[in-house]
This record gives C-alpha cells, structure tokens and sequence, in this order.
C-alpha cells in the first residue's frame, strides 16, 4: 500500500531530519515517529545507495513523508587516517546543493541533523534567518574523532554552538557531545536500536539447521557480518584465527558474511594462512540475516572504530553471546563481562586467541545461558525508547500544542 501523506495541520510540528541516506535500520523509526499524530515528518537525503553497503537500497513506497535531495559529490585529494590502527579510506564530500530550497518549501519547525557536517551547514544560514530551531543527532564517539584535524574539530564546536538541543546514543557519544561544548540538560538519550522482535522471532532452531545444512556449517560457529573494509579489523581476525591450536580450527568455523574492498585481500590471507575453516558468504540483506545469527554459536565484532556496532544488537536479539571489541561504540553498555561475552582488543592477538578458545572450550548449556542474557539486556534498546527520547528532544525546543 502506498504511503498516504497525512493532512498538514497548524497544530502539528514539523521536522526536517537530514540525512545522508535512507538506512535500512533508520527506517522503522521514522515510521513510528511519521506515525505520532502531532508530528509531521519528512526525510531529506541525498544518496540513493552506497557503493560499501550495496544491499542498503532505498527504492519504493516507504511508510513515512521523504525527498531525495540534488547532491553533488568531491573526492578529496587527501586521505582519512588513524595510522595508530593502521588504516586509511578515501575522503569523499556529499553536498545536497539543493538543501535549503528543499527546507523552505516545506518550512519545518525543527531540523535535525544526524551530523556536523556540510547538511548542517547547509541548513544552518536558513535555521538562523526563519528563526528555526536545530537539533544535532550525532553517533560519533570521542575515539573516532582522532583521525579528524583541528580545523574540523574546531568547526564542530562552532556547529555544536547553534544546537538548540542533542540526541546521544550512549555513554560514549554523550562525553563526545560534551567535549564539544554541549549542555547536560540539553541532551537527550535516543539509545541505538535495531527490531529486536524481527531477529528473536526469526532465528529459530528449524532455521539454524538449515542454514548449517545449506552452506556446510559444522562444529562451533563464530559469525561476523558486516563490510570488509579496514576499520572493522577483519584481517586481524583471520591472523588470531590461524594461530588457534588445530583441533579448534578443525572443530570450529569462522564465518565472514558480507562483502566490500578488502574482499580481495581478506581471501588472500585465509589462503596463505590455509585455513578451510575460515568461509566468506557473500553480502546478504537484513531479511536474510537471522538465519545466519541462527546457525551461530557466537558473534565475534573485531572492530578498530564503530560509533556504535548495530550487528551486535542484532546478534544479542538472536539471543548470542559476543566477544566484543573494546573500540565499539556498544561495549561499554552492551557487553557484561561474563555474563553475555567479553571484551577484546583485535590488535591483541594473544587476547583474541584466548578469549576465541574460552569460548569454544564452553559447555553448549552456558553458551545458551549468554545468549539468553543477551536477549534480556538488549530488550531496552528498542524503537521505542528511541521514538520518546526524540520526542523529548523535540518538545524541549518546540513545545506541543501550541499556536504553531
């Protein structure tokens, strides 16, 4: 059924949430914020789809108000880099050229912005002039924000500055926004959530043994999913993986589900390492990922930067115990050691190795008994909580029910 955009009324409030891309996992929240009856949203982004997530596709009727908005995109002629954890990606620029005249046409109350960057920026000449008020929906953490240069930093603050008020997803990303200058009383938890109920409802037993069946899965399973790019730290993976004693690489798999610019490289180092219990399954779209949580023993998240790790919400609503990196966003509030999983340093190889072993050497009754404490911890991190913290958010800077 066609999205049917609802009746405008002066009673409402209207928000303008800018965005780089309609993401998969952003889409049920703006459902269930279209769906509030005293707000009137409408999504502006300027991609279609990245060349990195090629599954995240953004075509079709969707069930909430959204225009996609002209953008031109710059290669930058310098790299972005965190040499301390060896890594570097291309610095391209996005700038949605037709931002402000999109955001006047539609005259929103609030904009919200999920960065700091040029939507922002773009946006801010029009939020000053028609005394708009801006909210700043950020998802970075302070550790990610060394490989940025001064200038940028500085620039953010000033961004910081404008805010009226912050949506946080976290610890970490609350002493983020703090460093920047922003006030505790103008912070406002939005947590970070994927559709708990769709992953636990899904990962059945029927559908684990088929996906082992299917794909030729045996022995302890330890999942990663994700892209294969360098910050997610899969090659030191795969070279812990090779240093485990042989009767564990003989009894257990590694299983890589996803795809992007270390494909080629990643194959190459499990061939060097001649490791056949190492297997890569092609990218897959949210729908098809319960099966592969399902047939997994544990989630292993070897990260070097990810504001937060949505893939170890996922694992958890499949009910999974992880081994978790310490540079995730999410470990720090996700990850009870001992309890669900453990906390790992990918860099660490001794470590890694360590904890892969403690984890295969458990008994199928405790493996079971994490990943039922994970189910339990992750059921406050929903799109529901996400939806009141926005709204607290929304009505600290335009309050409802006024003559709007």
């Amino acid at each position: 059924m066609a999205f049917m955009k609802p009746i405008r009324s002066r009673s409402r409030i209207r928000i303008a949430l800018l965005s780089p891309i309609l993401s998969p996992y952003r889409e049920p929240l703006f459902e269930l914020l279209s769906g509030e009856l005293d707000l009137d949203l409408r999504v502006f982004f300027d991609t279609r789809e990245l060349s990195n997530r090629p599954t995240w596709r953004s075509y079709g009727n969707r069930a909430f108000d959204y225009s996609v908005v002209p953008s031109m995109k710059i290669s930058l002629p310098w790299k972005i880099s965190r040499k301390e954890m060896g890594y570097i990606w291309e610095n391209r620029l996005i700038i949605p050229c037709g931002l402000p005249f999109y955001l006047k046409k539609f005259d929103p109350h609030v904009v919200i912005s999920l960065e700091f960057g040029i939507r922002t920026l773009l946006a801010l000449p029009y939020i000053k002039l028609f005394a708009k008020k801006l909210i700043i929906w950020s998802e970075e953490y302070l550790a990610g924000t060394k490989k940025y240069s001064r200038v940028r930093m500085k620039i953010r603050r000033v961004v910081a500055s404008q805010a009226h008020a912050f949506c946080s997803c976290g610890v970490e990303n609350k002493n983020y926004l703090l460093s920047l200058g922003a006030k505790e009383d103008k912070l406002f938890n939005v947590s970070m959530a994927v559709n708990n109920d769709f992953f636990r409802e899904r990962a059945t037993d029927q559908l684990r043994n088929k996906t082992r069946s299917d794909f030729g899965l045996k022995g302890t399973i330890f999942l990663n999913a994700g892209q294969f790019i360098t910050r997610k730290g899969l090659d030191h993976l795969i070279n812990s993986w090779a240093m485990l004693p042989y009767p564990i690489k003989k009894n257990a798999t590694l299983l890589l589900v996803g795809g992007g610019t270390e494909e080629k490289r990643l194959r190459n180092l499990i061939n060097m390492h001649k490791l056949d219990s190492v297997k890569i399954v092609d990218f897959q779209p949210v729908e098809s990922l319960p099966a592969f949580y399902a047939a997994a023993d544990i989630f292993i998240f070897p990260t070097l930067e990810d504001a937060w790790g949505l893939v170890v919400n996922e694992a958890m609503a499949c009910g999974k115990p992880v081994l978790c990196s310490v540079h995730a966003g999410c470990s720090s509030e996700l990850i009870k050691e001992g309890v669900n999983g453990y906390l790992f340093d990918p860099l660490d190889s001794a470590q890694t190795v360590s904890l892969i072993r403690k984890m295969y050497e458990m008994q199928p009754n405790d493996l079971l008994r994490m990943g039922a404490a994970s189910q339990k911890i992750i059921e406050q991190y929903n799109y529901a909580r996400m939806v009141s913290g926005f709204k607290k958010a929304i009505y600290s800077v335009s309050p409802p029910n006024r003559n709007l």
